[in-house]
């Protein structure tokens, strides 16, 4: 917002200015969900503004959002069936000849399938944050990539300006996202493993630098492991916090408790997300 607004003074941003944002946001290819939240954000500082009278009006009234985003956004709920999440797990943890693990960082997919965690969730768990003695994982930040507008940060591989940077909130994504995921034994034993590769450094999801994986490394090593696994549906990373959701569906958890969980801001939205898994389910009984 700032890159773009920043210099116009708060009675001077027009409807059409905003617009023109939102559009940008399409163009770059952000989500629905994403520049929801940047159209969100900018209304609800006018309506502080006004009610603080230094501004006059909303300009956020009459600008359109990309539905067609969000109807698509709506319609890609995926999830590993459970064989197929069997077979990513075994994948995670195979090893060469020698003992070596193939996929050195594995397990940092199998704990997402595990947890329901989203995935900037994940990147920004520290170990400070993980309670094996009581069996739970407080969630209290979360990690974005944006767009880096600092031309100072220069990639010394390309020598031109990263495209990216990453961002760790102090608060997660909603406050409702501010909660205690319990842990089984399973998922106990995922973090030990991914312990003594990275204890020593402060992140669960630290690179060979100690700083947290990137999005992008952690989705490719994701990719990799499906076609490795021989799984041909086409999944993304947040099909595992679905594989999860889904399964609990499964075993006739409580949908409150999903919701509480997977730290959603009512039961409604669970509802709305999982309605089809929920259909299924009913008239399979």
């Amino acid at each position: 917002i700032i890159p773009k607004l920043g210099g116009i003074k708060v009675n001077e941003v027009t409807t059409e200015d905003i617009q023109r944002l939102i559009n940008d946001l399409v163009e770059q290819g952000y989500s629905y969900s994403q520049i929801q939240k940047v159209y969100n954000t900018i209304g609800q500082r006018y309506r502080l503004a006004i009610q603080q009278q230094r501004a006059t009006f909303n300009p956020t009234v009459g600008v359109h959002l990309p539905r067609q985003l969000k109807e698509k956004e709506n319609n890609t709920v995926t999830a590993l069936t459970k064989d197929e999440a069997k077979l990513l797990i075994k994948r995670a943890r195979e090893k060469y000849e020698n003992g070596t693990p193939i996929y050195p960082r594995g397990d940092l997919i199998v704990l997402l399938l595990q947890t329901g965690m989203r995935v900037g969730e994940a990147l920004a768990l520290q170990w400070s944050d993980i309670n094996l003695e009581e069996k739970y994982i407080s969630i209290t930040k979360n990690l974005v990539t944006v767009k880096n507008e600092d031309k100072t940060k220069i990639n010394p591989q390309t020598k031109k300006p990263f495209a990216t940077t990453t961002i760790i909130q102090d608060t997660p994504k909603t406050s409702h996202s501010n909660r205690k995921i319990p842990i089984g034994d399973s998922a106990i034993q995922t973090l030990k493993n991914i312990k003594v590769y990275n204890g020593k450094f402060d992140y669960v999801y630290a690179n060979s630098k100690g700083k947290p994986t990137e999005y992008r490394t952690l989705e490719r090593m994701f990719k990799l492991m499906l076609k490795n696994a021989g799984i041909k549906n086409k999944y993304s990373l947040h099909s595992l916090r679905h594989t999860y959701a889904s399964l609990l569906f499964a075993q006739g958890v409580s949908d409150r408790y999903i919701s509480e969980v997977l730290g959603h801001s009512s039961l409604a939205i669970t509802h709305k997300v999982y309605i089809h898994i929920i259909n299924d389910l009913k008239t399979k009984e």
